[in-house]
């Protein structure tokens, strides 16, 4: 069987709130509702919020690469050349595992200003 318009939803908590994102689009959730954010259908977002806030989050982006959203433009970073399997950011660090199309595994580590 072959599902058609098949949706992924990912969670993510910024600032102590919850977001959901799905179809290239972030919404917060409010008073028991999902109110839309962010529209990244223009860019290549291609998933995942992790970050400080609202207006400053890391992404999977579509190319294999690390994006980042500044609250105005939504960027790659870094060209991961495979899967972003994780990121994690701490007060002033950014942790990302990246696994590569040739089976390799690496982990990013920036500053956060």
């Amino acid at each position: 069987m072959v599902q058609k318009n098949k949706m992924d939803y990912r969670l993510g908590i910024l600032d102590n709130k919850m977001y959901v994102n799905t179809n290239r689009k972030i919404y917060g959730y409010e008073s028991g509702t999902l109110v839309e954010k962010i529209d990244l259908t223009s860019t290549n977002y291609n998933g995942g919020i992790v970050g400080r806030s609202i207006k400053d989050f890391f992404s999977a982006n579509a190319g294999w690469n690390l994006g980042h959203y500044n609250g105005s433009d939504h960027i790659n970073i870094y060209p991961a050349n495979g899967s972003i399997i994780k990121i994690l950011t701490l007060i002033n660090d950014v942790f990302v595992i990246c696994y590569t199309l040739d089976n390799q595994n690496y982990i990013l580590h920036g500053k956060l200003k």
